[in-house]
């Protein structure tokens, strides 16, 4: 996982071509850092946030939905467009009931249903 400090160079993962995921912090400032640096290398599906607390469900149609896991999640939560490099496109019903400490959830637009 790439650290909230981390520098890195423009081209730091120019013509990895086998690279699945470039996995950053939970944060919209580091994430959103991260993703327009890899758009310009073609990688923008592959910058993905830790999902440390949250549960994806494989649905039947081959995406995922996504809820909360086990753990209480606290501050703002980045829900990812993609998990395992497959599309989450839906928050399960209740997904987030009783969490007192979320500040806020931002989602992709690939999010279609939120339950």
């Amino acid at each position: 996982m790439l650290s909230t400090g981390a520098q890195l160079n423009d081209l730091v993962f120019d013509g990895c071509t086998s690279l699945e995921a470039i996995l950053v912090p939970n944060d919209t400032q580091v994430y959103n850092t991260y993703r327009d640096m890899f758009i310009s290398q073609g990688l923008k599906d592959k910058v993905v946030c830790d999902t440390n607390g949250l549960s994806f469900v494989l649905q039947e149609d081959g995406t995922y939905v996504v809820s909360q896991g086990e753990t209480d999640l606290a501050g703002e939560i980045i829900i990812p467009a993609y998990y395992n490099g497959i599309a989450v496109t839906a928050i399960a019903d209740g997904a987030f009931e009783d969490c007192t400490g979320i500040t806020s959830i931002i989602m992709s637009d690939m999010i279609t249903f939120i339950g």
